[in-house]
């Protein structure tokens, strides 16, 4: 009876060992993925690093995001200021429209009507 015992917790302790010794490859193999996984992570922040430092231009520390964002508003204030210019030169242009108007009403009221046949006909 002992010794069936003895035999049973013999096979028991077999089974734990084998089960101990999975358990520890298991950990050994997650320890080494995870080793693996840091490294690449390491390599990919020092990448990450890297490039955001090389989108850095010039002593100001702008990033190339800033110079296109700057651009565009400027692009934009451009825009805006050419439709402004445009705006501007029409209303000049109806105002000298209006003073030659003015002017020649002006002259032909104080000239004498001349026939616009003689006009441009000289006689000799």
């Amino acid at each position: 009876d002992k010794i069936s015992i003895v035999e049973a917790l013999q096979r028991q302790q077999a089974k734990d060992q084998s089960k101990q010794r999975h358990f520890q490859a298991s950990l050994d193999k997650a320890i080494e993925e995870k080793e693996d996984v840091q490294q690449k992570y390491g390599k990919l922040i020092r990448a990450y690093r890297n490039k955001t430092s090389n989108r850095r231009l010039g002593s100001s520390g702008r990033t190339a995001e800033d110079l296109e964002d700057e651009l565009d508003s400027t692009r934009q204030t451009l825009h805006q200021m050419t439709a402004d210019q445009e705006t501007v030169l029409r209303a000049v242009a109806g105002e000298v429209d209006s003073l030659v108007s003015l002017l020649t009403v002006d002259l032909n009221s104080s000239l004498p009507i001349v026939p616009s046949s003689s006009i441009g006909m000289e006689t000799d």
